[in-house]
């Protein structure tokens, strides 16, 4: 498995997941999915995505968490993270902690595809 076309979603609504899951990969991705930070954090060790799709408000490990976890390990992976417009509060907290963009849910499809390819182009 490589990870130059892998992308991991970690959101704890399987719905978005789904969703999110389905549109990359009719564009020709690899989809892992985790349910908690937690998970998406060993998922990322363990797999090296190209790019991560992040919630911010999960159980057992948030968001904020997993991406300074990632941050101390790797600058370089772009994470875009996608919550709801009442959670989108922390904007500059995401950054703060390292995030590549924030978009807010329900995320325009289209605008998320444009974000993916520019940061992948990089």
């Amino acid at each position: 498995m490589t990870a130059s076309d892998l992308i991991l979603i970690v959101d704890d609504h399987y719905d978005s997941c789904q969703v999110l899951s389905e549109f990359f990969n009719t564009l020709g991705y690899r989809v892992e999915i985790a349910e908690d930070g937690k998970e998406g954090l060993k998922k990322f060790f363990d797999l090296r995505p190209c790019l991560i799709i992040l919630d911010i408000r999960m159980p057992i490990m948030d968001g904020y968490e997993m991406l300074q976890r990632i941050r101390k390990k790797d600058k370089n992976v772009p994470v875009i993270v996608v919550s709801a417009q009442s959670q989108l509060d922390g904007v500059d907290e995401c950054m703060k902690h390292g995030a590549t963009d924030v978009l807010s849910k329900p995320v325009d499809l289209q605008q998320l595809e444009d974000r993916v390819n520019k940061y992948l182009k990089i």
